[in-house]
């Protein structure tokens, strides 16, 4: 279905993002702590301010009826994802489900031979897609129903989803939860929800304080003995932060925790370098 509209290294901590050396180097634990701070302390909030309309894709059901014995039941699986539209474009609950049946039609016109197999299923502007995952953080469904009584399918921003985010000049890889280094293009974004930071300034405090190092602070240990990051700090591509949120204002008690980090002062180059 396609819709075309308008996202100090050391030897264990090389172990583990090992497969990342065709990547721009992995950032090594002190350097990642270096690269948090300034999260912390120069980072700005974003988030979704303005309410959609959405739809979520469900698998496609089929129903076999057999002559002789009971009917046979198949599911063909659907990428897991949203059909969001700009409320601006289409504030009229009717003409939204036009557009949803539109989009069913024609992609069984394709199926069928009946339209050109690359054409799109739908093409206008204000109609995006959306994985499921990020979307229902990021929005909560408004309670309520339509003028046909129908439950609404408005869903307005999640003021728990706030990210604090900081522009990232150059390419540059940084270690993950799940293992594997994540590479953040030059002019992408490093973020944290806003729900972490309270944690993550805990831990940077740690190792400013020198009570703990960069490494038993912001990494932690597998049941497989491999080292993975402690806090769930992601990259976003070049222009998505601009194309997909707006700034916003994070909560009183962030902005006290931010406020409470001293500056980070300028320092020599980080050691950036692959691990072994």
């Amino acid at each position: 279905m396609a819709l075309s509209g308008d996202n100090t290294t050391n030897s264990t901590l090389g172990r583990a993002f090992d497969d990342s050396a065709a990547k721009a180097p992995v950032l090594g634990a002190n350097a990642y702590y270096q690269l948090l701070e300034k999260l912390l302390v120069q980072g700005k909030g974003y988030g979704k301010t303005e309410a959609i309309a959405a739809y979520r894709l469900h698998n496609l059901q089929l129903v076999t009826d057999m002559d002789h014995g009971p009917s046979r039941p198949q599911e063909v699986e659907i990428k897991p994802l949203y059909v969001v539209m700009d409320l601006a474009e289409y504030p009229n609950s009717y003409v939204r489900s036009l557009v949803m049946q539109e989009i069913a039609l024609s992609y069984a016109r394709r199926m069928v031979g009946e339209g050109d197999l690359n054409a799109p299923d739908f093409k206008g502007p204000g109609v995006w897609t959306a994985k499921v995952a990020s979307f229902e953080f990021d929005y909560n469904r408004r309670d309520g129903v339509d003028d046909d009584g129908k439950p609404l399918h408005i869903y307005d921003p999640n003021p728990e989803a706030y990210r604090l985010c900081l522009p990232i000049p150059a390419a540059t890889s940084i270690p993950t939860q799940w293992g594997e280094a994540w590479e953040i293009g030059a002019g992408g974004t490093l973020a944290v929800r806003e729900r972490d930071v309270a944690a993550l300034a805990e831990a940077l405090h740690a190792v400013r304080t020198k009570r703990m190092t960069a490494e038993e602070a912001l990494f932690t240990k597998k049941p497989d003995g491999t080292m993975v990051a402690a806090f769930d700090v992601y990259g976003m591509a070049p222009d998505f932060l601009q194309d997909n949120y707006k700034p916003v204002f994070l909560k009183e008690e962030t902005r006290a925790i931010i406020n409470a980090a001293p500056a980070v002062k300028p320092a020599k180059p980080a050691i950036i370098r692959p691990f072994k």
